[in-house]
């Protein structure tokens, strides 16, 4: 049954004979409803490969999605934060053919944009302790109070952690302590910046992998 808020001249929110109507993102629109399929049959080869592979792609940004949901915020308009950030890894990052799916990680990006980031960046750790510096610059769209994200992620038990915004650009640096189970591992670390209104945000930058 199709309800036609705001009269007649109004979208149209559910069935409507062969049409459907909804409303995503303050958007109305209204499309075919799905004709019913028949039983499926044996997939091919190929459609397997790609199903498994937009799979792989999925379930490897799973532990980013924290801070994707913040990195990719201004750039996702017709489809989902998550989605804009599956397009963008899967055109870049993603190596190899289905059954041999890897991952580039110097190429995953994590936020996008049009902010600064942030310049001759080290990193290392001491004392289970990640110590990452860079220089403060000012320049056009750059503000001092410009937030960092830090994403450090874990391979081989496929988890992230860090922060957005527990660190400013006119910082210079900062801390961060490791959890337990992240003592020991390899880890790959990024960088993004976001401004403190959120309205910019910079491309992500990898910083390597640190052995903690």
């Amino acid at each position: 049954m199709a309800r036609i808020p705001r009269g007649i001249m109004g979208p149209i929110i559910g069935k409507l004979g062969p049409l459907v109507g909804a409303t995503w993102k303050e958007k109305s629109y209204v499309r075919a409803r799905p004709s019913k399929t028949k039983k499926k049959g044996t997939k091919s080869p190929a459609k397997h490969a790609a199903e498994q592979t937009f799979r792989f792609m999925h379930l490897w940004l799973v532990p980013f999605h924290d801070y994707i949901m913040i990195g990719f915020m201004n750039v996702a308009r017709e489809m989902t934060q998550i989605n804009a950030a599956f397009s963008r890894n899967f055109k870049a990052a993603l190596t190899g053919v289905y059954p041999d799916l890897g991952i580039d990680y110097s190429k995953v990006v994590i936020s996008t944009g049009d902010l600064p980031g942030l310049r001759i960046l080290q990193c290392h750790i001491e004392n289970g302790v990640l110590e990452v510096s860079w220089e403060d610059h000012q320049f056009d769209k750059a503000w001092y109070d410009d937030q960092v994200m830090l994403v450090i992620y874990e391979a081989s038990a496929h988890v992230t952690d860090g922060f957005v915004g527990r660190a400013s650009r006119s910082d210079g640096q900062f801390k961060f302590p490791l959890k337990d189970d992240l003592v020991g591992k390899t880890l790959h670390v990024y960088i993004g910046m976001v401004s403190l209104n959120r309205e910019l945000i910079s491309e992500s930058q990898y910083l390597g992998t640190v052995q903690s």
